[in-house]
């Protein structure tokens, strides 16, 4: 990948909270403390350390000696005010990273308070370890985001890096002890805040709703005012929806197969596989999208929910819906079916209804058969997992970006084929690859593209050739050679349009589905 496409994707994984902390504490820490890093303040210490390797092992300070190495262990205030800073900015980022700031005003107050903390000041009288010290705040930091973020390897990094703090100087373990104390205050009230929105959540019915269909379309709920962060008030959103759609489940006609006895919403939007009764299923995370209130605008929430699902006539009475087996719970929820679903909903300007925009389940019901019997239900499930209006963000309207906008839209499409539901689909995959993207034309708000993708389909090329042909038509598809032996290739024509009711400052473009 060129270096180019690396730095912008590095810059845009740079969210503008982390930005506004980086740049508060450092411009903040200058000003405030300019004075120590233009002289020489000496004390007992100082005076006895203008050079000194920093050999504290006897002190249980180990790492000291190795983290002082940047400064060429020569008291130069200038240098290590600068070093001092990079790192302690950081670590600000990192700490709005951990408490999953959304504001940017607060980002940036958090990084002030960060620079102007008294005890800071107070390092700085000690200018030869001062740097030292901010590496030991950074790395605490570091370990606490480690942890939070999980899985074994990243908890077992956050350890070292902990451990690599307390080598500096053992009073930096109480920045990480700190941090994760607020880390888990702020879950706890969000948590709290949501009814418990870690937990799986009943659906209780409604005893005056009765259906004869499944219907997603139909089911509305009122916003409502929030004051945790983005991310819960899009979780709380998903699952207000997805247990009224559950309700449905309630009210079908006895003998149905869905009729259930009982339904839970497992709002795998948190951590996503954090929740432990999902055995397998759902292990898709929530993503976070357009949810704040803005005047004039569109708003947009969409992440993976799962249904738990308790047939009242058991688990035998909806085996034949599937093909390769009952996607089940576990332990108390071994007799519920999980149906897991990726919904996107959207509250459009002063209506204040969020509404279905469109749903797709990750477990098929409906085996694919013949070709040539496939339904016009059945195609459109099929489709529904590979989106075409997906939107991508950039930050500018530059040449590089527009194209990065379709290579882009190519990957996120590619994906949806490994992510395909997995009992019978033809498209399900193993293996994707991204060919070229070519942009064609373009004008002011409209992008044209030429996408090439390669996937090796699990169940074989035929029924995926066909399917591919009935969708895209026989000119767009065609059985790999050579190294892509076993593959299907597709050539599509991706037309994006910018979109005017996202926020800014990004600029949007979101995938036209063709006619």
């Amino acid at each position: 990948m060129p270096l180019d496409r690396v730095l912008a994707r590095l810059r845009q994984r740079i969210t503008p909270t982390r930005r506004a902390a980086f740049l508060a504490c450092f411009i903040a820490g200058y000003l405030i403390h300019l004075f120590a890093f233009t002289n020489i303040i000496p004390n007992s210490d100082g005076l006895s350390r203008v050079f000194d390797p920093q050999q504290m092992t006897v002190s249980g300070r180990w790492f000291l000696h190795y983290a002082s190495f940047l400064n060429d262990f020569t008291q130069m205030p200038a240098l290590i005010g600068f070093f001092s800073m990079v790192f302690l900015a950081l670590a600000a980022a990192g700490v709005v990273t951990a408490l999953n700031l959304h504001s940017r005003a607060l980002s940036a107050f958090a990084g002030v308070l960060m620079a102007a903390f008294p005890c800071l000041g107070y390092t700085f009288l000690y200018m030869f370890t001062a740097s030292a010290y901010c590496l030991a705040i950074l790395l605490a930091v570091l370990a606490v985001c480690l942890v939070k973020k999980g899985g074994w390897l990243r908890t077992l990094t956050g350890v070292v890096l902990l451990a690599l703090a307390m080598g500096i100087y053992q009073a930096y373990a109480a920045v990480a002890v700190a941090l994760s104390l607020l880390v888990g205050t702020a879950a706890f009230t969000t948590a709290a805040q949501s009814g418990n929105g870690y937990l799986p959540r009943q659906v209780q019915p409604d005893p005056a709703l009765t259906v004869t269909a499944l219907d997603p379309t139909v089911v509305t709920i009122p916003d409502f005012d929030w004051t945790g962060g983005r991310g819960s008030y899009e979780a709380e959103i998903l699952i207000r929806w997805m247990s009224a759609y559950g309700q449905q489940f309630y009210a079908l006609p006895e003998g149905h197969p869905w009729k259930a006895g009982d339904v839970w919403v497992v709002p795998n939007v948190f951590y996503g596989r954090g929740n432990g009764i999902l055995g397998g299923a759902g292990e898709k995370d929530g993503t976070d999208l357009n949810v704040v209130d803005l005047t004039g605008k569109n708003r947009y929430a969409g992440t993976w929910v799962t249904l738990a699902i308790k047939p009242a006539g058991g688990i035998q009475a909806v085996e034949p819906l599937f093909q390769g087996g009952v996607p089940r719970g576990t332990e108390a929820f071994a007799d519920y079916v999980l149906l897991q679903y990726h919904v996107q909903l959207i509250c459009e300007a002063g209506d204040g209804q969020w509404r279905h925009r469109f749903s797709s389940p990750s477990w098929n019901t409906l085996p694919p058969g013949d070709p040539e019997t496939w339904t016009a239900e059945q195609l459109a499930l099929w489709e529904s997992n590979l989106p075409w209006g997906m939107s991508m963000n950039m930050e500018d309207d530059t040449a590089a970006s527009r194209q990065k906008a379709g290579e882009d839209w190519a990957e996120s499409y590619a994906n949806h084929f490994l992510t395909a539901p997995n009992n019978g689909n033809p498209l399900k995959a193993d293996d994707v690859r991204v060919g070229s993207v070519t942009l064609l034309s373009q004008t002011a708000d409209t992008l044209s593209f030429r996408v090439e993708l390669a996937f090796r389909p699990i169940w074989g090329t035929e029924g995926a050739m066909a399917f591919c042909t009935l969708q895209y038509g026989a000119d767009a598809c065609a059985l790999g050679t050579g190294e892509l032996e076993g593959y299907v290739t597709l050539t599509l024509p991706l037309t994006m349009k910018r979109d005017t009711d996202r926020t800014s400052p990004w600029i949007w473009w979101t995938g036209v589905r063709p006619d």
